[in-house]
């Protein structure tokens, strides 16, 4: 890690910077979903508002996250997955405080959510429209959590134990605290999560004619453990003006050494012959960052809004195994040294213009440095000897200057239709350092189109077509080693790959906030498609392949079950049905993107809240659906189609605001199988040399904490 004055005088650079850009910022709360202003979105069409008749009803709340649990729609709001790309135009977040977005990466909305006390909350709004804080084409719901102005100091706490079959008990604590001094608001947070975890690995080795030649029994321990300290600050000025500052430290420690016991298969072709194996690995991580924004109202008609960002972490990785332990004595077969240090300092700005109540011009530009240096070094054992490979792009420095200049266009043509467009332009220039010395510049254009119909105020349909282009992944461009030991080149020539994305979908909501259902359809076709390719002679590694498209059907939803006269109880579903087609780089025949998941799967929750008695029970069942890898001498299918991920919960107020839960995971004890087959000269030639089959068996966790707030 560098020293702190280095971070400092990175931090003023980035700080610099931002006197040269504009933020996207229409007005500085979200009035304009929330006002009976006829010219604008109305809130009886875009807005649904919990208050503080609601949040009195509701026992067992905590931190604001229990609160927006009890809302239908809540738990796919928080369970949505966490875009940590670089750059604040990338970021996916759904959640908003007093309107806006939290200007941190690692430092995100969600974890803020689950360590702001409840009672600083005046109400939550759920939006169903656009926003100035949310990128334009996003097709779903937001949540915008409103904060009291006077609700004085407050704080909450947990503290909890967690278990694993097999493992040792693992404490977990948390502790956070806000406040409201003058025009100062802040908020601290401290948090300790530890985790003590075995599970059991079966795999049987063949050859190709599939007459078994190993079998190996292994315990994957993973043992982890994860300090962090947030905190934030917000100056509320008498002109109206804001500065948000917030910050991050944490600090993640992990130890998996995979002890195991083998048969190997004799003269006969019995499996008999007995021997021990391991594998390890342990990984460091600490990474920091400090965020903020300024916001202020120019004219009547402007607005302006600056945010800034700089993050940096450090990675190191240890990976060694010995495939035949002699004497009880551990020595590497391989070992596999890595050390990896990323950094990335943005700013952000942009003006608004809004004279007209139902015409929005939005324009700015955000720039990104970003910064990825990769070590890596790989020994292999000779004559009894760690002896180091020569390995291309183990040494790597990336180098990356980008700029998103933006102008965005929200129109408001009639009551019950609107129009958001956008086109963005990108620059960015990226350079590459250590065994190739090379430097490439990109551009492109994203324009993008969101229309939005209500057909009346609980029906909506939505129609998007936008262009995307993906960021690069600064680690495939070092060499690296995977779980099998095998070495994944690096590739200096990757492209961004490229999509037209057209999404379709119709919303309805029930009577009297009983819900929603919410059917999508989305179609996607790439150009330059990720995946694996052969980097050099026999080595594989990401690169560019053809085309590739994508099929979705999703449902999303949450319905009261009023209709059976237990409104209480929340059902909730985020069902999807996925079809994706690629070209494979090493035999040219039509495949599955690797590594996503093919058919039907998604999550099922039901969640009952019994206020009365400070009591509630939940269940989620996640269903799981198959993968397939390709690489150029294996081809990997895990066999998980169906089979589901079991979650259930129960937990009970008491001693006044003292919350007690108990949480199973894994409850159906499900198992995992993978397939492994590996080819000589490579798949293309199709001749089978060996196979791996594995049954995994994942470890029951059990959690137990209490919470509560002060």
């Amino acid at each position: 890690m560098r020293d702190f004055p280095i971070r400092i005088s990175a931090l003023s650079m980035m700080l610099g910077l931002s006197l040269f850009s504009v933020e996207i910022q229409a007005t500085e709360d979200l009035s304009a979903y929330t006002t009976s202003n006829e010219d604008l979105v109305s809130a009886e069409s875009s807005t649904v508002t919990y208050g503080l008749d609601f949040i009195e009803q509701q026992s067992g709340l905590v931190s604001v996250a229990d609160l927006i649990l009890r809302i239908p729609g809540g738990a796919a709001l928080l369970n949505q997955n966490r875009n940590h790309q670089r750059g604040f135009s990338n970021g996916n977040d759904r959640i908003l405080i007093n309107g806006r977005r939290l200007s941190g990466k690692q430092n995100d909305s969600r974890s803020a959510l689950e360590q702001l006390s409840v009672a600083q909350v005046e109400r939550v709004e759920v939006i169903r429209g656009s926003s100035p804080d949310i990128k334009v084409s996003s097709q779903d719901s937001m949540v915008n959590v409103v904060l009291l102005e006077d609700a004085g100091g407050s704080g909450a706490w947990s503290a909890g134990m967690f278990l694993g079959t097999g493992g040792d008990a693992s404490p977990r604590g948390t502790v956070s605290y806000g406040s409201k001094r003058g025009i100062m608001d802040y908020t601290l947070a401290a948090e300790y999560n530890s985790v003590d975890l075995r599970d059991q690995f079966d795999t049987l080795f063949t050859d190709g004619d599939d007459t078994p030649t190993k079998r190996l029994e292994e315990t994957r321990s993973w043992n982890e453990k994860v300090r962090e300290l947030r905190g934030g600050l917000s100056f509320n000025f008498d002109n109206g003006d804001q500065l948000n500052i917030n910050g991050l430290y944490n600090d993640d420690e992990m130890t998996q050494p995979r002890p195991g016991s083998f048969l190997l298969a004799d003269a006969s072709g019995a499996l008999t012959i007995p021997g021990f194996t391991e594998r390890r690995r342990d990984r460091s991580l600490s990474k920091w960052e400090l965020g903020g924004d300024y916001g202020t109202t120019l004219t009547d008609d402007w607005n302006f809004k600056v945010l800034g960002l700089y993050t940096e972490e450090q990675v190191d990785d240890v990976s060694s195994a010995d495939a035949e332990i002699l004497a009880d004595e551990y020595e590497e077969d391989f070992l596999s040294l890595s050390d990896e240090f990323s950094s990335e300092a943005i700013t952000r700005g942009s003006v608004v213009w809004q004279k007209h109540s139902n015409h929005r011009l939005e324009f700015g530009t955000e720039v990104a440095l970003n910064k990825q240096v990769v070590g890596f070094q790989y020994f292999e054992r000779i004559d009894g000897v760690l002896v180091e490979q020569d390995v291309d792009s183990s040494d790597v420095t990336i180098k990356e200057i980008r700029d998103e200049s933006f102008a965005i266009h929200s129109w408001q043509i009639s009551d019950e239709l609107s129009l958001d467009s956008s086109l963005v332009f990108e620059y960015s220039k990226i350079s590459q350092t250590g065994g190739i010395t090379k430097s490439r510049t990109f551009k492109f254009l994203k324009p993008s189109w969101d229309l939005r119909y209500n057909l009346s105020p609980d029906d909506q349909l939505q129609f998007s077509v936008r262009r995307e282009v993906s960021q690069l992944n600064f680690g495939a461009f070092a060499s690296s080693v995977n779980e099998e030991n095998d070495v994944t080149g690096g590739n200096s020539n990757l492209e961004p790959e490229k999509a037209w994305t057209m999404e379709a979908s119709y919303e309805h909501r029930l009577a009297d906030d009983n819900g929603s259902i919410k059917p999508t359809l989305l179609y996607q076709r790439f150009t330059d498609n990720l995946q694996p390719i052969e980097t050099s002679p026999g080595v594989s590694g990401i690169g560019n392949g053809g085309t590739g498209t994508r099929f979705q059907i999703q449902l999303e939803g949450a319905i009261r079950l009023f209709f059976i006269g237990i409104p209480n109880i929340q059902l909730s579903a985020d069902l999807k049905w996925q079809e994706t087609k690629a070209t494979d780089a090493f035999t040219g025949e039509s495949i599955p993107f690797d590594g996503e998941g093919i058919g039907f799967g998604g999550r099922v929750e039901v969640r009952h809240d019994i206020p009365d008695h400070g009591l509630s029970w939940g269940l989620t069942n996640w269903i799981n659906r198959s993968t397939e890898f390709r690489d150029f001498d294996e081809l990997r299918i895990s066999h998980v189609a169906g089979q589901s991920w079991t979650t259930v919960f129960v937990e009970k107020q008491f001693l006044g605001n003292v919350v007690a839960k108990f949480e199973i995971e894994n409850l159906l004890d499900e198992d995992w199988s993978r397939e492994r087959n590996l080819y000589a000269a490579g798949r293309a030639g199709g001749i089978l040399t060996s196979r791996e089959l594995r049954d995994a068996r994942w470890s029951r966790r059990f959690e137990f904490s209490l919470r509560g707030t002060f």
